[in-house]
């Protein structure tokens, strides 16, 4: 990984650390703070995700805590985040959590993170640490030139939710204050994380899944 850009560890206030999360990752935040919640010997092939995950959310949810740090996901992504947590607890494959009671109180805890109190003023909300994008037409077809040529390379699982998820990175970075050392894009799925590499334009792509803590943070 030597000339790759590593996540900074003490980034500052002026300076904080942009995450552009998808619905996999962002689930493991909750399923890795509530290990009792789970069944950690289902030989479900989502546990090693949760594990691996668990060292990154340690590390964000504290830069989160001291304001040098945001999230961003895409208002799409977030519908797809509930999909991904009822997989957990109602597709026999994908099953993790131990109760429907913990399943619901998952469900209530994701929701009020992402509620934003209409009634606040426009300085309090921008202070919120997680940030949905819009997901407007502009996204959806920027979409056409990155399936091309992920398809063109084999990759024809892509959903077009990860698509997205690169074009919001682009948009970013082409348009927006942000560079590639403060925004940087996880994702909880190893097929997009290959698939992203032949991208220039776009922020570094990390998944916990494939690249350790300790070898993206500095």
């Amino acid at each position: 990984m030597g000339n790759t850009i590593k996540i900074k560890k003490h980034p500052t206030k002026n300076n904080p650390n942009y995450f552009l999360i998808d619905s996999d990752f962002f689930v493991n935040r909750y399923l890795s703070k509530h290990l009792s919640y789970l069944n950690l010997n289902s030989g479900n092939s989502g546990e090693e995700s949760i594990e691996k995950s668990a060292l990154w959310w340690n590390e964000i949810n504290s830069q989160l805590k001291n304001e040098i740090a945001y999230l961003f996901i895409p208002n799409v992504c977030i519908s797809e985040t509930f999909k991904v947590l009822a997989k957990r607890q109602y597709d026999k494959d994908e099953k993790i959590i131990k109760k429907y009671k913990y399943y619901k109180e998952l469900i209530d805890e994701i929701s009020e993170d992402l509620h934003v109190n209409p009634k606040l003023p426009e300085t309090q909300k921008k202070k919120q640490r997680i940030h949905d994008l819009e997901t407007n037409r502009d996204i959806v077809i920027g979409t056409d030139r990155f399936l091309r040529l992920i398809m063109k390379n084999g990759y024809k699982t892509i959903s077009t939710f990860d698509l997205m998820l690169l074009v919001h990175g682009k948009l970013l970075l082409k348009h927006y204050n942000f560079n590639k050392r403060n925004l940087f894009i996880i994702t909880g799925d190893k097929t997009l994380y290959n698939a992203s590499k032949p991208f220039p334009d776009i922020p570094r792509v990390c998944c916990p899944n494939i690249n350790s803590f300790d070898s993206s943070f500095d």
